[in-house]
């Protein structure tokens, strides 16, 4: 080997040293900030009864692999990476709250790599500083959104850090992208192609959203790409994701069931237009500052889009920021039209369908910044400043809650202290008792009539306990949500009324189950 041959084995060793310290120092600092936002509203969030089924499902499979078809699966079966992450979480030694946290570091750490590799596509900034620059911008819109404290903004924005929410199938459009790009640069590339093929057939096995988000936005920049180039090589790739997509969707219709219908009539489209509507005219009338900014800039993606599919037309040319914006636009826009068409926009709680919208308003002003702090020749140390100042005002909250002691919630420690450990409750009850006390709680999840609500749920959980097996016993129904005239008619008159932590409880003798 010669001096030349040792000098680029030197540089080579110094950058795998610089990237493996900035990966760790990444690695610390996400870390912290999930820790920190985890006493300023985020705790509650990752523990709501839809979220905590990727950990119950998987412990119920490890446990008994015939369990699988005991449940009654959500409407999505979030297979990558929910169930991944969470199986992963579940085979470690980890308490309830260490899995939540854990999985929300995963996450947020997902984002920023992905994210800020787009942005440095885009921008021409270094990655390190776009992802630094992401992640910090995506952390203080929910830190605004928490002070603000304002519907949807103070519960949507935390919950791009949860399982079971369509977080995956974002994260998964997101690394798509990076794919995309990658084969449009060399067309060539068996591994892109392969990639991104088998990334769009389990992600639209694991969430059909991915088809909106993704693959139909997908399908048009690479129209785009034709017409720019004056070439047909997109066609059969655009075939490929195309079929790759449907047969994803028709074999997890297959195994999930094909009678969730979609509805398409016209009075329903124009309700779901209307609730759509009334949601945005609300956003504005609150004010909720923050989602209303979120809508301001995807309309403006929106027309930057349309701007730049104009501006291609004419020249003949697609750089990787127009392709972006239109891939961004694109996205907006059919999950916005597939909203409104399948009617499923009824109410507030349904921009979780939409929550493409805060994560690409979180990348267009990262990438606006990122312009405008990369410009200055030392503009790029900006960003390592704001980050290590982050660090520095998070870390002893973060501290706080990593030495907290693990407790019991309240709700929990009352039911104990007197004798009860098998009850009934609502849905929004059930499964979040169960997770967090580990299974010493079993709840019976029923609707406020009294009758059984085996929706998300173990349908095995109606006659057996949850962690050891044995037959169940109700001797309390927790009354939050339910009709209590309805309850009453059904079980009877309780033998006392207590209160556990702010909650009504009827306590029985003995309950049947339902």
């Amino acid at each position: 080997m010669g001096p030349d041959a040792d000098m680029r084995g030197t540089i080579a060793t110094g950058r795998a040293a610089r990237t493996g310290l900035f990966v760790t120092a990444s690695a610390v600092f996400t870390l912290v900030s999930v820790l920190f936002f985890w006493n300023r509203g985020l705790s509650g969030i990752p523990f709501a009864s839809d979220l905590v089924q990727p950990y119950l499902v998987v412990e119920d499979f490890l446990a008994d692999p015939a369990s699988f078809h005991s449940w009654r699966h959500s409407p999505s079966p979030y297979v990558l990476p929910d169930i991944f992450i969470a199986g992963g979480l579940v085979l470690l030694p980890l308490s309830p709250k260490w899995m939540a946290i854990g999985y929300s570091t995963l996450l947020l750490a997902g984002y920023g790599l992905t994210g800020g590799w787009l942005i440095s596509r885009a921008t021409g900034s270094r990655v390190q500083s776009a992802i630094l620059l992401f992640i910090l911008c995506l952390l203080a819109l929910v830190f605004a959104g928490n002070l603000l404290d304002v519907p949807p903004s103070n519960w949507l924005l935390p919950t791009l850090f949860s399982p079971f929410i369509h977080t995956g199938a974002l994260l998964c459009t997101l690394i798509a992208v990076a794919l995309l790009d990658e084969l449009l640069q060399d067309p060539g590339s068996r591994w892109a192609r392969i990639g991104l093929v088998s990334l769009v057939f389990v992600a639209t096995f694991s969430d059909a959203l991915f088809l909106v988000w993704f693959v139909f936005p997908a399908l048009v920049v690479l129209w785009l790409h034709a017409k720019a180039c004056n070439i047909r090589f997109p066609w059969p790739i655009r075939r490929t994701l195309f079929f790759s997509a449907v047969v994803a969707i028709a074999i997890e219709r297959v195994l999930h069931g094909v009678g969730r219908g979609v509805p398409l009539q016209l009075n329903s489209v124009a309700r779901s237009a209307t609730a759509l509507w009334d949601e945005i005219k609300v956003t504005f009338a609150e004010p909720d500052w923050i989602m209303a900014t979120f809508l301001v800039i995807a309309t403006g993606i929106v027309l930057a889009g349309m701007v730049s599919v104009i501006r291609c037309l004419r020249s003949r040319r697609l750089s990787f920021n127009d392709a972006f914006v239109v891939f961004l636009a694109s996205s907006i826009v059919s999950g916005v039209l597939v909203l409104i068409i399948t009617s499923y926009f009824k109410e507030q709680a349904h921009w979780r369908y939409l929550i493409i919208i805060p994560l690409y308003a979180v990348l267009a002003i990262s990438m606006f910044l990122s312009r405008v702090l990369m410009i200055p020749k030392y503009g790029r140390h900006l960003v390592s400043i704001a980050a290590a100042a982050a660090f520095v005002f998070m870390a002893p909250g973060a501290y706080g809650t990593a030495t907290a002691p693990e407790s019991r919630s309240d709700l929990e420690a009352c039911l104990v202290t007197r004798g009860h450990s098998t009850g009934f409750a609502n849905y929004w009850i059930a499964k979040r008792l169960i997770f967090l006390s580990e299974r010493r709680i079993h709840i019976a999840q029923i609707r406020p009539d009294g009758s059984r609500h085996n929706f998300n749920y173990n349908r095995a959980w109606f006659e057996t306990r949850a962690d050891d097996g044995s037959p169940i016993a109700p001797t309390f129904i927790i009354i939050r949500g339910l009709d209590t005239g309805s309850i009453r008619t059904k079980f009877g008159a309780p033998r006392e009324t207590v209160q556990c932590a702010g909650t009504e409880i009827w306590i029985y003798e003995k309950l049947s189950v339902p």
